[in-house]
């Protein structure tokens, strides 16, 4: 189901730590939580870091990959959910159930949402 149908509510643990040495493999950010990957159309793990930075002009998702790599989005303010961020391609997006996949470059991850407004009627 696209999640333009509808808006969605990421439910993320925000906030950031406000200081300290960057995260590694051994040391996660404790403003950050697990999420399942899938990088470079390799199997689902649960090994990502996700974390929110809220700036004056918007929100962002910062996916800390288990390598040390990362991938940054914004949150749409159009309620479609996740955009692309930094120069990263087109992200596709798909809701199931609670469960928003966001796809791009040939990694995938998955965040619990939730719905806003209204329910889907047939």
């Amino acid at each position: 189901m696209p999640t333009s149908d509808f808006a969605v509510a990421f439910v993320l643990a925000a906030g950031v730590a406000a200081c300290g040495n960057p995260p590694t493999q051994a040391q996660a950010d404790p403003g950050a939580r697990a999420i399942e990957c899938s990088l470079d159309g390799g199997g689902m793990t649960s090994e990502c870091q996700v974390e929110t930075v809220t700036v004056a002009n918007g929100k962002y998702l910062i996916i800390r990959h288990p390598g040390g790599g990362f991938r940054r989005m914004e949150e749409a303010r159009d309620g479609r959910g996740l955009v692309s961020a930094d120069g990263a391609g087109e992200l596709e997006r798909l809701l199931d159930g609670d469960i928003l996949e966001v796809a791009v470059d040939g990694d995938r991850y998955r965040f619990p949402a939730t719905r806003n407004g209204a329910d889907d009627a047939d």
